[in-house]
């Protein structure tokens, strides 16, 4: 099976038994992980265990290569196995059904050699970052938003708190909105595989990496960070969970849920309550003044962490809260996922 790839000067059969004694754990099968989990498995990474709770979606399949329309509807797990298996029998792959969060994400094995993260969601990749950082595992991560991509490797003390000390950054737009291409995701995945192949090997020299990439150019920049002390960041991110709001919402409890979204987000998909663009409430708060309890939502948690500023701003007497990680998160968890593991 390996032939070819074990003619080459740097590989031969030692580097062979290498990859395959390696244990990796790959988190999320969307547009990063589909191709880079095809590249795993083609090059003989011995031991993957794959986590993700979606399902297949066909506005997805045109940089999801893991996939065909045949696997429409079905968990990408299960999909990705089933191919998996008949690419290469040769390696051991398992998988687990759900979205991390900071509930399960302690019931994740301690003793991989490297944590692979392609979720889309800051929170997780914190909680994923920190993890490793804990369990002395090495931790691969990659960003994607339009055309540009963002990489990110730690191992020993360092961590994604380093980059951001004040919370990872979520832009306001959502790559529904703004798109994102087959092309960069392969990209990134051959990339993030180079790095898996090299630190299998021990050929890796690095111990931290920060880097953008523009597709346009075709550039690669490496950005610096302070290694300061990250005990001082604060892990706890404030606001509503999802799973709070969930049950809230199974209960019949009344509340004030107001929408901060665009009008083509909102009709896709809403909560239900009131409707009020970012961009109007911060011209007149009057749409809401008369409000208590209310509950700010968005679609990742940035535009409805701002509403609610602005409300506590003009309102300090009374109560509100926004939902952190936003409808994408809810939605992930408690919506497209068969199995409601979080509640």
């Amino acid at each position: 099976f390996y032939n070819r790839q074990m003619k080459l000067s740097n590989m031969g059969e030692e580097a062979q038994l290498m990859l395959k004694s390696r244990r990796v754990l790959l988190v999320g099968l969307g547009g990063l992980g589909s191709p880079l989990l095809d590249l795993m498995v083609r090059t003989g990474i011995g031991n993957i265990t794959v986590v993700d709770g979606d399902m297949v979606q066909l506005e997805n399949l045109h940089r999801q290569n893991m996939y065909t329309q045949e696997d429409i509807g079905k968990q990408k797990t299960a999909a990705s196995l089933e191919r998996v298996q008949k690419i290469n029998p040769h390696i051991q792959i398992t998988s687990k059904e759900f979205f991390i969060d900071e509930d399960n994400i302690n019931y994740l094995e301690k003793d991989y050699d490297q944590i692979i993260d392609c979720t889309d969601d800051p929170i997780c990749r914190d909680l994923l970052s920190q993890y490793a950082k804990t369990n002395s595992i090495s931790y691969l991560s990659s960003s994607l938003f339009g055309n540009e991509a963002y990489l990110f490797y730690f191992e020993g003390e360092h961590s994604i708190r380093h980059v951001f000390p004040n919370g990872i950054a979520e832009s306001t737009m959502t790559c529904e909105e703004v798109g994102v291409t087959g092309l960069l995701c392969s990209r990134m995945a051959s990339e993030m595989m180079r790095i898996c192949l090299l630190t299998a090997l021990s050929r890796w020299n690095y111990s931290k990496v920060f880097w953008h990439y523009d597709l346009n150019t075709g550039e690669y920049n490496q950005f610096n960070y302070s290694a300061s002390n990250q005990d001082t960041v604060q892990a706890e991110v404030e606001g509503m969970k999802s799973k709070e709001l969930y049950e809230i919402l199974t209960k019949g409890e009344a509340i004030n849920l107001i929408d901060v979204r665009t009008k083509a987000e909102y009709k896709q998909f809403n909560l239900g309550g009131q409707f009020v663009p970012l961009e109007i409430l911060e011209k007149d708060i009057s749409y809401i003044s008369d409000q208590d309890d209310v509950i700010f939502v968005c679609e990742g948690g940035v535009r409805s962490k701002k509403a609610l500023e602005i409300y506590e701003q003009n309102f300090p007497e009374k109560k509100a809260q926004h939902l952190v990680g936003g409808i994408k998160d809810f939605r992930r968890k408690f919506i497209d996922s068969k199995e409601l593991n979080h509640v």
